[in-house]
């Protein structure tokens, strides 16, 4: 936390550190820091008040950005150094309890649908764990190589540091010391490496030491467990240093047996110091020392006969440290990462968060940075936008339009008329007034994890709910295609069977996510077609099916998973399927990804199904479709 501070004010900024304790030397100029209330007996219940001073604290001053390095409510960045809580194997009785119940909610504050928290993630493995747990989408995730702390260790001497690590702790120069590094004894695995050592060959053992270094929550075990295996004059507890490079230049291994470990820094600072290195292969860098050739790491499960096997080669000087090809390694993560590279990243999301940045304006909630190109009342300078029409139907226009040199789609709606209200209330079904509707599906969506048109501003005027007027504007989603006009273009847009079971697949899991996979409640798109599934032109030519449901604005919410209003949503697909060349058989693929559903709902879909080809293909339907047209043209 404090390198990225020091760095973002290395690039020009100032930064305001919120913290329940401070260690440490005062930090340089431009780093401020402020020490808040933290009482209380549990240590769940001193997070829950740190964390309520810190929000207390936020909304006394306007900060450009939030930057989280514990999970909590209303950040805009969160460092994700610490595993998914969600993930962890509990018993089902703890998850009633206080503590299991504020941090669970903590990490849902950060990665659930209702943040916008943006994530620095160290891992992309623990990417796909949080997305199992929250759907959280990929935009919100920024990967970072590991920072190598090369200046850190630049201008220390390792024979000089070996001298120093000794006479720091009063040990004899020919002393062998096992190096431990972070705070939690069971999580980091101590426990494992005090095992370790006890069973060294004697002679190995009499001459080596353990330094632990951290601030454990557990030193009384530390002592206990050390006594007990009678090393109790051999394991010593250095708490948090600031010369850590000195003693890790100075160690003989650096063991990190860890149980749970999100990436491991550590790691990748014993590799730089050229320290050989033990480790499991739950932690996040162990990678690193596979390839780089740095240590040994231990396959899961844990063996602690193996981990033992590993110490005794490394400190009876049968482990030949292959200096060269680690130092090799080192430059190529040099040359994939940058030394600021998370305080950049930090910079960018501060000045995303000011761009878009929202205000409610005359009836409109829409970003700040389109405010000034639209002049005078902003409801009506929106409604009054005029661009190319893409749908022109009674009461509601579809258009692209172009605000600021940037491209967006907006759909105006000028009150659908008493006879379309009493009709729809007439049929038991409740009217759609505007585009409200659009907005709160879009929003939905989010939360699912369904791409759709990503909303940028929406407005509504008026009391009388038939000539209420409203508009959603969206982004422009550039050059795409739909499934509909894929298929339709055989020739350009070639799909072989294996791309074919891809791309229902991608339809499928979209659909078991819309109509309620997880949920007790369904959405209902009610123009569920082909058509309305999109993709850029570049990925249909790759058979690649990134796919985005559009065309939001009949959507019903809190539907039965296998209703009525679902059953219809799956007929209109398998419609728009047979009219598009695809059958009975591809519609299998589709049920194979789809939510499971029963033999007679099937069978209404395919009932359905039938009258809308028929439907489709009359007349009277084609005659509608071709006015539909020339109003547009």
């Amino acid at each position: 936390m404090l390198r990225i501070a020091i760095d973002l004010v290395g690039l020009g900024h100032k930064v305001h550190i919120l913290t329940g304790e401070w260690r440490g030397d005062t930090p340089p100029a431009g780093v401020t820091y402020e020490v808040l209330s933290t009482h209380g007996w549990l240590n769940h219940q001193r997070h829950v008040n740190l964390i309520t001073s810190m929000q207390a604290r936020l909304a006394q001053s306007q900060f450009d950005c939030v930057v989280g390095f514990n999970r909590m409510p209303l950040l805009d960045a969160y460092f994700a150094a610490d595993p998914c809580f969600a993930a962890r194997q509990v018993n089902p009785f703890y998850k009633l309890m206080p503590r299991y119940q504020f941090f669970a909610n903590a990490e849902q504050a950060v990665f659930g649908w209702q943040s916008h928290a943006d994530i620095l993630l160290l891992t992309e493995r623990e990417r796909a764990i949080f997305q199992r747990y929250y759907a959280t989408p990929d935009a919100r995730f920024h990967l970072i190589p590991p920072n190598l702390p090369l200046v850190k260790f630049a201008g220390l001497d390792k024979i000089a540091c070996r001298q120093y690590l000794r006479d720091v702790f009063h040990l004899p120069q020919t002393a062998r010391i096992v190096l431990t590094v972070g705070s939690a004894y069971i999580r980091k695995g101590v426990d494992r490496v005090i095992l370790g050592v006890a069973s060294l060959p004697i002679n190995t053992r009499e001459n080596t030491w353990i330094v632990a270094l951290g601030e454990h929550e557990s030193n009384s075990t530390f002592i206990q467990d050390a006594k007990r295996l009678g090393l109790a004059k051999q394991c010593i507890l250095a708490g948090g240093r600031d010369d850590v490079a000195e003693l890790m230049l100075g160690a003989d291994v650096l063991a990190h047996p860890a149980r749970s470990e999100l990436a491991g820094i550590v790691l990748v600072e014993a590799l730089v110091a050229q320290l050989p290195v033990i480790v499991t292969d739950v932690c996040g860098y162990a990678p690193h020392i596979e390839a780089s050739g740095g240590g040994k790491v231990l396959v899961s499960p844990y063996s602690q006969d193996a981990f033992n096997q590993a110490l005794t080669k490394i400190l009876q000087s049968n482990f030949e440290y292959p200096a060269s090809q680690v130092s090799a390694y080192i430059q190529s993560l040099r040359q994939q990462s940058s030394a600021t590279l998370e305080a950049q990243i930090l910079v960018k999301l501060a000045l995303k968060k000011h761009y878009h940045a929202w205000v409610q304006v005359n009836d409109v909630t829409l970003p700040s940075r389109l405010l000034p190109h639209l002049q005078g009342d902003t409801f009506e300078a929106c409604m009054q936008l005029q661009g190319k029409l893409f749908r022109n139907v009674p009461g509601r226009k579809t258009m692209r339009v172009e605000l600021g040199g940037k491209s967006y789609f907006i759909k105006q709606h000028f009150g659908v008329g008493w006879g379309e209200v009493f009709k729809n209330l007439l049929s038991l079904k409740l009217p759609i007034l505007g585009a409200l509707t659009e907005v709160r599906a879009i929003q939905k969506l989010s939360q699912l994890g369904i791409a759709s048109t990503p909303l940028v501003a929406y407005g509504q005027r008026g009391s009388n709910p038939a000539a209420m007027q409203s508009f959603v504007i969206t982004d422009d989603l550039g050059d795409i295609i739909s499934l509909e006009e894929m298929l339709m273009d055989s020739q350009s847009y070639p799909v072989p069977e294996d791309s074919k079971r891809l791309m229902l697949t991608a339809v499928a899991k979209i659909a078991a996510k819309l109509h309620g996979a997880g949920q007790s409640k369904a959405l209902a798109h009610r123009d569920f077609y082909l058509c309305h599934f999109v993709l850029s032109r570049q990925n249909a030519l790759a058979n690649h099916y990134d796919l985005h449901l559009i065309d939001l604005h009949r959507m019903l919410q809190n539907q039965s998973p296998n209703g009525n209003a679902v059953m219809k949503d799956i007929a209109g697909l398998y419609f728009s399927m047979l009219q598009n060349g695809l059958d009975a058989q591809d519609l299998s693929i589709f049920k194979q990804h789809y939510l499971p559903q029963t033999a007679a709902f099937w069978e209404k879909v395919e009932t359905r199904a039938n009258k809308l080809l028929t439907k489709f293909n009359s007349r009277k339907f084609q005659q509608r479709l071709a006015k539909e047209k020339t109003a547009i043209n």
